[in-house]
């Protein structure tokens, strides 16, 4: 049937459009759309009805059938503003408005002989065939690696946008089934002797002349970092096997004469026998692409077309050269020299949309996020004719630089079901998918991927992708798994950057699995190996920031500082203002100083003007964490508030839910418990709305933290307990330990000693090999609690167990816990000169201790027991704890007050001065109710017996009972001390003290 409308003939047997006899090019899904429009004239055409007979069960995107009526508005010269041919019906549909005449099928011509004429059946566009190759993102995140040669990253990129003319085209392409279309992957090389610029510039133009119909599938060589030669049978095996290629196009690029030239070869995968080769050269070099296609063309039995022009390339030679000079600068990483070569070539009154986007992308990858972002809105919103296809790549991109991968993956999850039959957009797609934290939509696409060739799984790039979700989730033996098949595929088909990128992913999994030394050999093989300058930067990062964390601040700030340099080589500003935050992290480290932060602060103008939401997020909430080591709390709120304003603006919702906790750590530190709540409750919304299981625990264990601090144990071991199931559940080993050590805390504090013993106990376990400090931490806990119980010889045995981390630890703070507990066992068996020796060191170490200040006070209250041991003056001695409460009281640790109060109690009463020591005893009572805590609750209850009737009946009595409560909840020590107040003499209390080696004991109260 022929449709005949205004100057317009459509042949839906042939498949043309036509104006006065001249061909009009249309794609596929335009052209069917204006025949349905063509086939219901006059009538209005609903838009669920053009989906349906156009697209079928294809899902678009909403943008879709507006863009393809633009599309062919374009190419019919009518406009939407004064509609002559196409009327719009708002969120109705769309009409015809001038007559149409039905005309019968003529007779169809043919073009060439039917053994000659491939299949015609398939629906893909030009635009949707496979040289469409995965968008790039130049950026610092986490990305699929590079292209076979490095200039071959951007050939195929740019080939997917080959930028189309106004002009209507004299043979529209004829459309080939996917099944029936060769795939070719371009392998093409250059001569060392010529420029830099000539084999991808020459390449991305053979590209653009040889894809662009829908006759040829073009594909890249991924994750190489050179062309191989022909024998190489490893990259043969990866794309034939894995990207599915038929055949590889091979050949040189050099200059003779001042003159490009091609020496080609094509090579079929099958056999790996060459089929056909020839060269070609001429002074202009789009020439010279167009001879190659065209000799492919017939060689391969498709049919002839006419190559895309050079149209959107800078007129004059040296705009144009700049141009070929910025494409290879952009695909080696050189993101400063790129941006500096296309600026010069988008200044040519000729350069077109190419050009321009190659200059948005430098921008981008250069760190300059709004200068790309005006880059990108400037081509959408420009009147390139873009296609669907091109218009959702182009989407996509501008999401990313908007940092929005959830639009990002909107966009291309459409082009993806336009062209499902192009593995590039598949991977880009998940890639956009986990970093908008869109798990099960990831996994969908990789299952589709699994199948989509007959062997999807051999990919790297899948398992890699496995691996990253396996992360997101905290499966780190998944993850780990995954990474080992992905860098062994890379190694078989000898892609060496694939191999680098899943040496990266396993350093990451190491990193969360808390194993350092595994996480810095990776590192150490990745820097002595051949990386990509973008890789170096990111593995010297890496090493910086697990330098730091393992306290080698001198390594960390050497690998940092080398990663600044080399970023600055680049010209990738994003990356180096990162690493000058991290310098300064490690910096501020070493010393809270004033003039460190001021230094970080500094950076602010620099960070600012690359416009990148995510960065100024990352880079607030360090100044954040940093103003609060340095206890300027208001400045850290400040700072942290505008983290989050920040993260909310990039899109990045949990990483805002992340700033919200370091905001609440900041709030509880400044006494504003209520608002630090409020923070701490938006935080765990955020985190279960995008279900960051590792998050809301994080969130939930600092809920528990405030519920500690306000008395109310009850629920802190609700949202504690809660915290580690979640932990569990995600097999996150140092965070379950740290949360069950703040369960034995709780479990202490209520008089459940076996539970806490054995709640330190695992988390002592876990934290032996791994986390020293936090060992040691863990084993002044457990220690305590079993001199609690009477077991003196396994408090020793702990201590005794975690000597190598005490020699090895370099933090004072945690060094004098050890010493502290220590000094405790020494007390109770009756040795006070060692307990003295041990308070003492425990209180010079706290005295240098970065933040431990506020603790010698406690070591002060230590000494003070060991007078009492000692018989020592009573009066001094609660003169000195009087000082001590009314310091607690300027630092408003009612923890500390109350064993102030009680150590006074305790003067008193060796002094035989009960009266005195009854108001003490309601003070602490009342500061019990604040602090709850049953061992202090039951040396109050005894203090309270002895003050009221120390040698009366009744009071003995009293002691008898209150030593058996104690001695049924583990309080073994307090039962005895009890049983000793009530009869000195108790023969078997005395034979358990010996026995048990308690001689401290006999002391005075």
């Amino acid at each position: 049937m022929q449709f005949r409308f205004d100057r317009f003939v459509l042949d839906d047997q042939t498949g043309t459009l036509t104006a006065d006899g001249e061909s009009v090019a249309l794609r596929r899904r335009a052209f069917d759309l204006l025949r349905v429009l063509l086939e219901q004239a006059p009538a209005l055409v609903g838009r669920d009805q053009i989906l349906d007979q156009v697209w079928g069960h294809d899902a678009l995107t909403p943008n879709v059938l507006p863009q393809t009526i633009s599309e062919i508005r374009h190419a019919l010269g009518d406009s939407a503003q004064s509609p002559r041919l196409i009327e719009t019906l708002h969120r109705r549909g769309y009409r015809i408005l001038v007559p149409v005449e039905r005309v019968a099928d003529a007779p169809r011509a043919a073009v060439l002989p039917a053994e000659e004429v491939p299949s015609v059946a398939a629906e893909m566009s030009p635009a949707a065939s496979g040289s469409t190759a995965a968008v790039v993102d130049n950026g610092g995140r986490w990305r699929w690696p590079l292209a076979a040669a490095a200039l071959l990253l951007l050939l195929a990129l740019l080939a997917a946008w080959a930028w189309r003319t106004p002009a209507p085209s004299p043979t529209p392409p004829t459309a080939v089934s996917a099944s029936a279309r060769p795939s070719i992957a371009l392998m093409i090389q250059s001569d060392p002797q010529a420029p830099a610029w000539l084999s991808g510039a020459g390449s991305e133009l053979l590209a653009v002349a040889l894809g662009g119909d829908d006759q040829v599938r073009l594909l890249r060589g991924d994750g190489r970092s050179d062309v191989p030669p022909v024998g190489d049978a490893r990259w043969q095996s990866w794309l034939r096997e894995v990207l599915g290629a038929d055949y590889a196009l091979t050949g040189l690029w050099r200059l003779e004469n001042g003159q490009p030239q091609l020496s080609w070869s094509l090579l079929r995968l099958a056999d790996s026998q060459v089929t056909h080769s020839g060269r070609a050269g001429d002074e202009d070099l789009g020439a010279v692409s167009r001879h190659v296609a065209d000799d492919l063309r017939r060689h391969l039995q498709l049919v002839a077309v006419d190559a895309a022009q050079l149209a959107g390339l800078p007129r004059e030679r040296g705009a144009r050269d700049a141009y070929y000079r910025g494409l290879a600068a952009l695909a080696d990483g050189r993101s400063g020299a790129a941006v500096t070569e296309l600026e010069s070539a988008a200044a040519d009154a000729g350069a077109g949309a190419r050009v321009h986007l190659a200059l948005a992308r430098a921008w981008r990858a250069a760190g300059h996020v709004g200068k790309a972002r005006q880059q990108f809105e400037a081509i959408l919103g420009g009147r390139h004719g873009l296609t669907a296809v091109e218009q959702l790549r182009l989407e996509a991109e501008l999401a990313r630089a908007n940092n929005r991968p959830a639009d990002a993956a909107a966009s291309l999850l459409a082009l993806h079901r336009m062209v499902a039959d192009d593995v590039e957009v598949a991977y880009d797609l998940v890639d956009a998918q986990i970093q908008a934290r869109q798990a099960g939509a990831a996994e969908t696409v990789l299952r589709g991927l699994d199948t989509l060739s007959s062997e999807g799984s051999r990919d790297p790039r899948w398992h890699l992708a496995q691996a990253q979700l396996a992360i997101m989730q905290f499966k780190l033996d998944e993850a780990a798994a995954a990474t080992a098949r992905a860098q062994a595929l890379a190694e078989r088909y000898g892609l060496d950057e694939l191999a680098a990128q899943a040496q990266l992913v396993g350093v990451a999994v190491d990193r969360r699995r808390n194993d350092p030394q595994a996480a810095g050999q990776r590192l150490q093989q990745l820097l002595a190996g051949n990386l990509t300058p973008a890789q170096r930067v990111r593995s010297l990062l890496q090493q910086g920031n697990l330098l730091r964390d393992t306290g080698d601040f001198d390594g960390a700030e050497q690998a940092i500082e080398q990663a600044i340099a080399l970023a600055g080589d680049l010209g990738n500003e994003a990356q180096q203002m990162l690493a000058h935050v991290e310098l300064h992290t490690v910096k501020s480290l070493r010393s809270h100083s004033d003039q460190t932060l001021a230094d970080l602060e500094a950076l602010e103008p620099r960070i600012a003007v690359l416009e990148d939401a995510g960065l100024l997020a990352r880079y607030f909430n360090t100044l954040g964490v940093q103003a609060t080591l340095n206890k300027e709390i208001d400045k850290a709120e400040a700072y942290l508030r505008r983290a989050a304003a920040e993260a909310r603006k990039a899109g990045q919702i949990d990483n805002e839910a992340g700033v919200y906790n370091n905001l609440g750590n900041v709030l509880f530190r400044n006494g504003r418990t209520d608002a630090a709540v409020n923070a701490w409750e938006q935080a765990l919304r955020v985190f279960n709305e995008v279900d960051n299981g590792l998050g809301a625990a994080i969130t939930l264990s600092n809920l528990g933290g405030v519920a500690v601090s306000s008395g109310d144990l009850v629920l802190a071991s609700e949202q504690f307990q809660q915290a580690l199931d979640r932990f569990i559940e995600l097999d996150s080993g140092q965070h379950m330990a740290r949360t069950r050590y703040d369960l034995a805390q709780v479990a202490e504090r209520q008089g459940r000693l076996a539970a806490a013993a054995g709640l330190y106990r695992l988390a002592l376990d876990a934290q032996r090999e791994a986390a020293g400090d936090r060992a040691l931490h863990s084993a002044a806990a457990l220690a305590r609690v079993q001199l609690a119980m009477a077991q003196l010889d396994d408090a020793r045995a702990v201590l005794d167990g975690v000597a190598a981390q005490l020699a090895s630890s370099s933090d004072a703070g945690t060094q004098a816990r050890i010493h502290a507990a220590a000094g405790h066992i020494a007390l109770l068996a009756g040795d006070p000169q060692a307990a003295r020796s041990a308070f003492d060191q425990a209180r010079s170490l706290r005295e240098t201790a970065r933040g431990a200040a506020d603790k010698v006070a406690y070591s002060d209250l230590d000494l003070l027991r060991v007078d009492l041991a000692e018989a020592r003056p009573a009066g001094q001695i609660r003169a000195r704890a009087e000082s001590l409460y009314r310091q607690f009281v300027r630092d408003s640790d009612v923890h500390g007050q109350l064993m102030a109060v009680l150590v006074q109690a305790r003067a008193l009463l060796a002094a035989e001065r009960p009266q005195r020591a009854a108001p003490l005893l309601d003070k602490a009572e009342t500061l019990l109710a604040a602090w709850p805590d049953a061992a202090l609750a039951y040396e109050l209850g005894r203090l309270r017996i002895l003050a009221d009737a120390p040698l009366e009946s009744p009071g003995r009595v009293r002691l008898q009972e209150l030593a058996g409560q104690a001695e049924a909840e583990g309080f073994q020590v307090l039962a005895l001390r009890s049983r000793l107040d009530a009869d000195p003499a108790d023969a078997a209390a005395l034979a358990q003290v010996a026995s048990l080696g308690l001689s401290g004991l006999r002391a005075a109260p």
